[in-house]
Order: structure tokens, then C-alpha cells, then sequence
């Protein structure tokens, strides 16, 4: 058996998060050939004694992303897990103790990508950690929010049963123009969008720089931007249908959450535009999928939506499927778009399936750079860094008028 140390130079992609799911299915030709690993964490001195650790990847031997899901096994002071995977599958993983507050950490307490694997023979894996997140020393935290930024904590969740933040964006002329009445962009994965902060790995996605930016180009496009955040039962409640292999499927419950709960509460206390014209939702990944998924089914309720790279493999192609039955051109605006550098495997490929939902959507009538928007971006990768570039011109094309 091969013995690999992959350390911090074999930690080189950008790849994060739901689109990882599919890359454990392996290289051509060894679709049924597996291999084992033996994989063996060094954890930092001050690692708590009794603390368990975790290892959280982009498959379901690696917990799905799931932080807290599988466990490594502590034996005289060794940290160490047993799989077995698809040869020649592209593996990404994390350690954490046990939630995203305690996810590995550089030397000097930096974020770190993730680590890779892609593992043609069995082997045995020697990492070392270098520090957890939640033992870096207290300095103030440097906040990047620009405007106002007002939160809604422990916001409960009758139809989830749990509760999240809510941030909510008020444009600039929101304090002087009591009368005056905005748009609302409902947006997934909250926490990524307006705070360095609060952002998964500190990548932010500038929804605040970029709505401000907007409004001072032309006041007739400002609005306020809902940011939902997620939970740590993010991958279940983003997807409305559940994946034999991945699990999921409590979007419905989610869609239920936004509409019923989430929209009366923000209607309720600011001033917004409450019809359907006035009313977007926007995500990246499987929040791309719930969002084109609330557009569908609610179509009273939202007229656009916005998938930057939306996980259309989930439940072999169910999102797609669903579109090209319910998709209404001159209805609705959908703002779809894929990295060209996002599929690393024989999964799937994510480009092809966004084409071909582009396709099904232009079969059912709708007109491109009109109501449908469809970008490939060039050398784009599965990341925050990435869908941060789009926003501007996809806050655009959400507030412009019509259909």
C-alpha cells in the first residue's frame, strides 16, 4: 500500500461545497473498480483531549460536506479512518471537530482550500492539522458590509422546526424616502453575501457593494436583498427532491419556509413591492436549484430567478425535468450560468447540463438576453469567488422591467 502525505501543496482547487457530490463517481473505465484508503490526521497540540475529529467531504463517504458526520477513530494519539472509494474519483475533504466553527485552519490561522485526492491504488494518507478556526486569538473581526445591514437573529421556521439569521439590505434611499417602496431579491446561503465576516472561507459575494453600485448608476433598480442563511441542514432543505445516493429532499419544506414565513415577516416590516413582478430569488450550487425550484412552483409569488451554477445532476436530473414542464416564457427571467472549469470527473459534466437546460428552455419559448440569461464564464471554477463577478450584472437583469 502506497503511503501519501498530502499536506498543505496537495490542497490546490477551489471546488467547494454541493457540486463536490458527484465527483467520488471516478475515472473512465474504473467506474466499478474501488480502493482503499487509510487515512491518518496529526492534530495540532491544543486540541482539546476528549474532542472528537471530523472529516467533512464531496461525497458520501466523506459526509456529503456534513461537518459533524463522520468521525475519525483516536487510538494512542492518532486520529485515523478507514474507505473504500471509486478509483480515480477526485476527492475534496476538511477536518473539522465536529461543525464549521472548528474547520481546520493555516499556520497563521488563513483559510485553507481544500485538500485533494485523487487515488488510483489503495493507500495510506498522512495529513497534518495546523490549527482550528475557533482557537485563533480574539482580535476585532473586520466587517466589509457597506450601507445598511440590518439582522434578524433566531429566526424560527415553523414548517423546519429551526431556526436562522436573516440580513437584510436596504438600499440607499431607504431612511429619506418614507413613501417610497422597493423591489426584494430573496438570495440563498446568506451568510456568503455581504461580509467577509460571516462568508464561507472569508470569500463574500459584494451584494451590498454591488446593489449600491446599481442604485447610484440608476435609483429606478434599487431594492432591498434578503440574505437567508443556511444551516447546517443546508444540503436537505436546498433540494426539493431527494437523490437515491445523496439523500436531500426537504426543499419543499424550505419553499414552504420562504413563501409562507419568510416573505409576510419581510413584507410585514419593510417597505417592499409584494407582487410578483417585484420579486426574485437568487443562489449559487444547490442554491441554484431551490431558487429555480421556487420560481416554478410559485409562480404568483416570484417572476425571476437567478442559478449560478446549479447542482442540475441532484436526483438524476429532477430540477431540469420539472423546468421543462412548468417553465412559462414571457413569465418568468431566469438567469442561469456555469464555470467552464467546474467538472473534474465522469460524472455528469455540469456545462453539458446547463446547456441543456438552456436548451430546454429556449424549446419552450423563451427569447436569450431577454428572459433568459445564459453565461458560461470562462476559467470559472464551483466557488464564491466567482459567482461574487456575476452579481452586478445579475442584480441587472432581475430589476430591469418585464416580463
Amino acid at each position: 500500500m502506497a503511503k501519501i502525505s498530502s499536506g498543505r501543496a496537495g490542497i490546490a482547487v477551489r471546488t467547494i461545497l454541493a457540486l463536490g457530490l458527484l465527483l467520488c463517481a471516478g475515472g473512465a473505465g474504473r467506474a466499478q473498480e474501488t480502493v482503499k484508503l487509510n487515512i491518518k490526521a496529526a492534530a495540532p497540540a491544543d486540541t482539546p483531549e476528549y474532542d472528537v475529529l471530523f472529516i467533512a467531504g464531496n461525497c458520501p463517504e466523506l459526509g456529503n460536506w456534513n461537518p459533524g458526520l463522520v468521525r475519525l477513530v483516536k487510538k494512542d494519539g492518532v486520529h485515523s479512518l478507514d474507505l473504500e472509494v471509486r478509483a480515480g474519483a477526485s476527492l475534496e475533504y476538511k477536518y473539522t471537530r465536529g461543525n464549521w466553527d472548528t474547520v481546520e485552519k493555516g499556520a497563521d490561522f488563513s483559510e485553507l482550500e481544500n485538500r485533494r485526492l485523487t487515488p488510483l491504488a489503495s493507500a495510506e494518507i498522512s495529513d497534518t492539522i495546523l490549527n482550528w478556526a475557533d482557537k485563533k486569538p480574539y482580535l476585532p473581526e473586520q466587517r466589509t458590509v457597506t450601507g445598511t445591514l440590518l439582522y434578524h437573529k433566531d429566526f424560527y421556521s415553523r414548517a423546519l422546526k429551526n431556526k436562522r439569521t436573516l440580513a437584510v439590505w436596504l438600499p440607499p434611499s431607504y431612511a429619506a424616502s418614507k413613501e417610497k417602496r422597493y423591489p426584494v431579491i430573496y438570495m440563498h446561503d446568506g451568510q456568503n453575501l455581504f461580509d467577509k465576516a460571516t462568508a464561507f472561507i472569508g470569500e463574500e459575494w459584494g451584494a451590498d457593494e454591488a446593489a449600491a453600485a446599481l442604485a447610484a448608476q440608476d435609483p429606478s433598480l434599487e431594492a432591498i436583498v434578503v440574505g437567508v442563511y443556511n444551516t447546517g441542514d443546508r444540503l436537505a432543505e436546498y433540494t426539493p427532491h431527494r437523490d437515491g445516493a445523496r439523500g436531500g429532499g426537504k426543499g419543499r419544506d424550505y419553499a414552504k419556509f420562504i413563501v409562507k414565513e419568510v416573505k409576510p415577516f419581510i413584507d410585514g416590516a419593510y417597505r417592499t413591492l409584494k407582487d410578483r413582478n417585484n420579486t426574485s430569488t437568487a443562489g449559487s450550487s444547490l442554491g441554484g436549484v431551490i431558487s429555480l425550484y421556487l420560481l416554478l412552483e410559485y409562480p404568483k409569488v416570484f417572476s425571476r430567478a437567478g442559478a449560478l451554477s446549479p447542482s442540475l445532476y441532484w436526483a438524476d436530473g429532477a430540477l431540469p425535468a420539472l423546468a421543462g414542464k412548468k417553465a412559462a416564457a414571457g413569465k418568468m427571467k431566469i438567469w442561469l450560468s456555469m464555470g467552464t472549469e467546474e467538472g473534474n470527473s465522469s460524472a455528469p459534466d455540469p456545462l453539458e447540463q446547463a446547456r441543456g437546460l438552456r436548451s430546454r428552455l429556449l424549446g419552450k419559448g423563451f427569447a436569450e438576453n431577454k428572459d433568459l440569461v445564459y453565461v458560461e464564464d470562462q476559467g470559472a471554477r464551483h466557488s464564491e469567488k466567482y459567482w461574487a463577478g456575476q452579481v452586478p450584472a445579475l442584480f441587472r437583469f432581475l430589476l430591469q422591467t418585464g416580463p
